[in-house]
C-alpha cells in the first residue's frame, strides 16, 4: 500500500461515526466474567516519521503485572482523580513513555473493549509529535518501535491464529514479525481499526 501522508481531515468523525457502528456489537459479543469492572484507556498514538504516517508502540517488561513481554499500546487502569478515559490514556502515556500530556493531541475513540476477565478499555486515538528519545519507565517498558500505516493496512502482513480460550478455539489476528515484534490480539485489533479509518 502507499505510504499514509496525510490523515484525513475528518478522522475526528469517522471515528465517532465508526464506534456509534459497533459499540452495540461489541457489547453483545463479549461478557465479562464480574460484576466488579475496572475502567481503563489505552492511547493509539499516530506519528509523523520518515515521511509518513506511523503507530507507535511499546514492548512490554517481564516484571509488568499482566501481558508481560507482549507488545501493547500505553495505557492502564483509570485512578479515582482521572477526568475521562482521554486523561487516563495521557497519563499513562506520560508515565510510561515520558510525553507531556499537552504534546498529545487526541482526534477521538474507538469502541470500548471488553477484555477478560473484568477490564473495560477505552481506547483513544491522538497524534503526537516524533520523537528522537523517549523516557521510559524502566519497570513496564522496554523499548518503543514505530510501524508505517501502509505496512499495518496490507492484509498479506497480517492472519488469524487460533488460541484456546475457554476450551474453545478462538482466531486471534496477528501481524507477522515486524522489526522482531509481534503484534496481535486486541493491540493488532485496534492497529487495523484504525488503519482502515485512516484510508
Amino acid at each position: 500500500m502507499k505510504p499514509v501522508t496525510h490523515l484525513p481531515a475528518d478522522l475526528g468523525y469517522r471515528l465517532d461515526e465508526y464506534t456509534r457502528e459497533k459499540q452495540e456489537l461489541l457489547n453483545t459479543r463479549i461478557q465479562l466474567e464480574t460484576d466488579q469492572v475496572v475502567q481503563a484507556s489505552v492511547l493509539v498514538p499516530l506519528v509523523f516519521l520518515d515521511g509518513e504516517w506511523q503507530l507507535l508502540f511499546q514492548h512490554r517488561t517481564s516484571s509488568v503485572a499482566t501481558h508481560k513481554d507482549e507488545v501493547s499500546f500505553p495505557g492502564g487502569a483509570a485512578e479515582p482523580e482521572d477526568l475521562s478515559p482521554e486523561f487516563t490514556a495521557l497519563r499513562e502515556a506520560h508515565e510510561e513513555l515520558g510525553i507531556p500530556m499537552e504534546e498529545i493531541h487526541v482526534i477521538g475513540r474507538l469502541p470500548v473493549m471488553k477484555m477478560f476477565p473484568f477490564f473495560q478499555v477505552t481506547p483513544v486515538v491522538a497524534w503526537l509529535d516524533a520523537r528522537n528519545e523517549y523516557s521510559l519507565s524502566e519497570d513496564e517498558v522496554s523499548r518503543v518501535f514505530v510501524v508505517p500505516l501502509s505496512w499495518l493496512g496490507d492484509p498479506a502482513n497480517w492472519y488469524n491464529q487460533p488460541i484456546m480460550h475457554n476450551g474453545v478455539e478462538v482466531p486471534v489476528l496477528h501481524y507477522k514479525l515486524y522489526e522482531g515484534e509481534v503484534v496481535w490480539g486486541a493491540t493488532a485489533y485496534l492497529a487495523r481499526m484504525v488503519t482502515k479509518l485512516v484510508h
